[in-house]
Parts: structure tokens; sequence; C-alpha cells
């Protein structure tokens, strides 16, 4: 079935008038219910409840007017990194169009009263298509209208950062405000309290993909009575975590595929309307998952003519005892069989595991990467992306309002991590940037992943020497301030938390915060004000040495 990015004019009035219906009858059981009641306290309760819906049902009556007035003026939500939908797809109708009432209805008194409206878990197999339901739900033109405020895509992943993830949003709702510094801050409960300040009288949809920590979910929950939270794991342990902090979520399971929709799933990626005994049970082996499936698809096109694909994708030797995803194994088997397929340039869909965000790759460290280790010219590169993704081994997430990157869906990435050799990876990665930074890493490039990352991989490619002098050269602190975050810097001081001058540094750091997120060229006179009276090692005494060429009137205490 071909799904269009937009729902039509008459698909969205369907759907108000539905939901108006719904509301309709639910106020007539409320009158009828007031009349029949004597007590005072329930009768009281019973018209606050009437008052509200007639209140949505007038909202709602003034929405449709404008629909079907042919009103295309009404506002649309941006979209913020979320993925495009693919040209065709097995749509779930039942659950989303339950999905889509829920997200249009205004909130209770009780989620008034909550902060948010109750959030919306969506559960199931890796592969099952969570992360497309809920991006067809934030392209719908309806979910648009309603979250006229912005609609943010945030892939979470297993190596996540929420107080970053924090940051991006509001750097993003801020953009118009007249103080940039308060986009800046150390802690997860103040990136809440920052966000709750903006979002309050707003109307935004987050969207957490693929959640392994309720620390992400914590992030963005109760930021406005008007703001509504989806999110997406297959992880059973941390959806009970998830229902011990949030009251009110609303779970969903995202069903596996009929048989029918499996043909016609796999059929399409086959380019084939003929099917044989062979290839049905093979339907049964992939266990109906979307991603699978299409795997298995691509399988079948890259393999030799009469080749038994099932066999075939048994015989591939990949089981992690960690992975706890179901139907993983069968998963696992089918991204094997289409990287053997990549033949020799299978190396180079492996170099993907070596950056610390899987969930974000930028372009350019990749494409410099593949420069150095491959001599590949960027339009061969940019070639090799589209053959990723038409395949289903990486995913492009970003568009026109923010910069694109490559994604990896975990299981991808525990794959990829399973194949390379990773050590290695980080030091062809650190020697190409070395070939861009002649003068020493401070005078690193500005492409959106260098400051942020290099830390990381100096300590993973077994560099801890060299890592401890970068954290200690007063040339790379500033550099890293400046295009870079003072929580992101204090993360790389915790890398080596066992070194007694990195943690005397991190120290001084944290506790002239406040400072230095407001004024960063305060930092060398933080820095000595702080350090200059400690018994200091030679290596922090060389730092203050650099720090006091740039603080020349700064005198020490008496």
């Amino acid at each position: 079935m071909l799904i269009a990015d937009e729902y039509t004019l008459e698909q969205q009035i369907t759907l108000l008038n539905q939901h108006y219906s719904a509301l309709n009858d639910l106020l007539t059981d409320l009158n009828a219910q007031i009349k029949r009641c004597s007590d005072s306290q329930q009768i009281k309760d019973l018209q606050e409840q009437i008052d509200n819906l007639q209140a949505e049902l007038t909202d709602i009556e003034r929405e449709l007017a404008k629909l079907k007035a042919g009103d295309a003026e009404a506002t649309l939500g941006a979209l913020y990194n979320v993925p495009s939908l693919p040209s065709y797809l097995v749509e779930h109708t039942q659950l989303l169009n339950e999905l889509k009432a829920k997200l249009v209805m205004k909130p209770s008194l009780a989620e008034v009263s909550d902060g948010q409206k109750n959030p919306i878990l969506l559960r199931g197999a890796s592969g099952i298509g969570k992360s497309l339901i809920s991006a067809v739900l934030a392209h719908d033109l309806v979910i648009r209208r309603k979250f006229v405020d912005g609609i943010f895509w945030i892939h979470v992943g297993q190596a996540s950062d929420p107080v970053a993830q924090q940051m991006r949003v509001y750097r993003y709702l801020a953009k118009n405000t007249s103080n940039p510094a308060a986009a800046e801050f150390l802690e997860l409960e103040e990136g809440v309290e920052r966000l709750k300040e903006l979002c309050g009288k707003r109307a935004c949809l987050f969207i957490l993909d693929d959640v392994w920590d309720v620390r992400d979910v914590l992030a963005f929950s109760r930021l406005g009575k008007e703001c509504q939270l989806i999110m997406s794991t297959c992880e059973n342990n941390v959806i009970e975590f998830i229902k011990h902090f949030l009251t009110g979520i609303q779970e969903y399971t995202v069903p596996y595929l009929s048989m029918a929709q499996a043909t016609s799933f796999f059929s399409h990626y086959l380019e084939t309307s003929s099917f044989n005994a062979t290839q049905h049970e093979l339907l049964n082996y992939c266990n109906y998952v979307p991603q699978t499936l299409k795997l298995a698809a691509h399988a079948v096109r890259s393999l030799p003519a009469n080749t038994p694909v099932q066999k075939h994708l048994q015989q591939a030797e990949i089981f992690f005892p960690e992975v706890s995803y179901e139907y993983s194994n069968t998963l696992l088997q089918a991204l094997h069989v289409n990287s053997e397929a990549l033949g020799e340039q299978s190396e180079y869909y492996f170099t993907l595991a070596v950056f610390a965000d899987y969930t974000a790759i930028p372009y350019a460290p990749l494409l410099m990467l593949w420069r150095y280790l491959y001599q590949l010219q960027d339009e061969e590169s940019h070639q090799f992306i589209k053959q990723l993704v038409a395949k289903g081994l990486v995913q492009i997430t970003g568009g026109t309002s923010t910069p694109r990157y490559l994604s990896l869906q975990t299981i991808q990435h525990d794959y990829l991590c399973e194949c390379a050799d990773i050590e290695k990876l980080h030091s062809h990665l650190l020697a190409a940037y070395r070939r861009l930074c002649p003068h020493g890493w401070a005078t690193g490039v500005q492409d959106g992943y260098f400051f942020d990352y290099l830390a990381i991989h100096l300590l993973s490619a077994q560099r801890q020497r060299e890592l401890k002098s970068l954290l200690l050269d007063f040339d790379w602190i500033q550099a890293k301030l400046q295009h870079g975050t003072l929580h992101s810097l204090l993360n790389d001081y915790s890398l080596l938390e066992d070194d007694a001058d990195v943690v005397v540094v991190q120290k001084a750091l944290r506790q002239n915060a406040s400072v230095l997120l407001q004024d960063k060229q305060q930092l060398a006179t933080q820095l000595l004000n702080c350090l200059w009276v400690a018994k200091s090692s030679p290596e922090l005494q060389t730092l203050l040495n650099q720090a006091k060429e740039l603080a020349p009137d700064w005198l020490p205490p008496q």
C-alpha cells in the first residue's frame, strides 16, 4: 500500500468528526448522570466535566469549519529531526487511528494537574515497526496542526546523553529568546525546569525512539499541559521502570504483520508478485517482522538464483548472548547475509561502529574516514550510503531544518561492533583527524563531531596518557568550551576519574560553572583563582602557566 507523506483534507475532517461524535456521546451521558445525582459535590464535579467537554466541542467545531472552508493557512508544527517516510509501508490502521485520537484529544483535568498529557508507550520486538508508526504520526497533518510549536524526534539508543538532548531542543525552542546562555545547563533536573519555562504555554510533541534508560524519559516528562510524549522500546525492564515513574501511561503493543501483510511487504522489496512454497516458509522463519523481511528480500535478490535463502540465513553464525531482543537472532542473521553481499565494501559499513553516537553519525567525519582508509571520493561515498539505505542497513534522519545524519538501530550497531576491529578503527579515525590538526588537537575542525568526541576516541584507542595531556591543555579546554558545551567538557574529565590531576581540574570547572556559563572568556581567571594555591603537579603547573599568559593582569593571592 502506497502511503502519502500527508493525509488528505477529507481524512482530517473524518477523524475530527469521529472525535466530535465520541465527545458528544460522553456529554450526553454526563448530562443524564447530573439529572439523577443528588450529592452537591458530585453535581459540581460533573458540571465541571460538562463545561470542559462543551469547550472542547466548540474548539472542534471551529476547526471543522476551517477545514470545510478549505483553510490551507492553518499552522503546521515544524518537524525537528523526524525521519522521512518510505514510499511503501504496511499500515496498522486500527492502531494508528487510536493513537491519533489520543493525540488530538484535549488534556483531562487529571492530566492538566499532572503537568502533561498521559505519555504513550509503544512496545514490540526489534524491527517490528515502532519507529515507523511514530514517524507516520509525526507527518500526519492533523497531528501537526495539534502540536503547532514543533514535533521533536529524539533517537535515544543505549549510549544516550539526555542533558545534551535537552540542550538541543532548548536551543531550537529558544532561538528567538534574549538569553542564549540559558541554553546551557549541567543537570537533567535543571534541563527539565528550563524546558518547562519554554513549553508551559506551547503545544509540542516529543518522540523518544528506542529508549533504554528511564532517565531519557524523565528528561522530557511533564513539560506542559499541551505537550505530549511518545516513547518506544523493546526492553521489558525499561518498561517496568517507566511505569514506576510515570503515572497514567498508555501502553500499546505493535502487532506482527499478518500473512497477507507480510506477503505484500516481502513482494514489494523482492520486486516480484510470484511466490513459491520456499519463500512462504521464509516469511514464517522471519516471524513476520518487517525489518527482517526487508533484509531477507534483499538477501534473495543478492544471492544466486535458486539459493535456499532460509538455509543460508540459518548458517550465519551470529549470536550475541547479551542480546535479549525478541526474535533478534533471525534479524541478526539477515543483517549478516546482507553485509556479506556487499563484498569488499562491507569494510566500509563496519567503520560505522567506531562513532560514539550511533544514533546521529554526521556525514563529514564519516566521509573523511572513508577518504583516509579507502581513498573514496565523496560522490562514491554518497552512492554507497544510498545503497546502505536502500537495503535497510542504515537510516537517514534530519532534513531541511536540521543537519542530516546517518542513524543505526541498536541491533545494527551491536552487529557492527561484533564484526569490526573497534580499537583499530579508533586509531584510524584519530589518524585521519590528526592530518587536519597540524598545530595540535586544539586547532581541530568544527564538523559537529570532533570537539564533542575526541576524548572518547583517545580512551577507546587505549591512549590514556595522551587523553590526560589533552584534558590538562589550556588551549584544548578553551577551544572545547568555545565550540561545545561545559557539560560535554565535564563528561570528558569523567573518563579519567581515577587521575588526581584530572579530578582537580574537573572540580574547579564545576565550581565555577555559573561564571563560565555566562562568560567563557573567564576560563583563565577562574582556573587561576581555584588552582594557584594548591600543591600542583608539573602537568597542573604547565596548565596554570598557560592560563597566566592569557590573564597577565591576574595576581596570585597574598
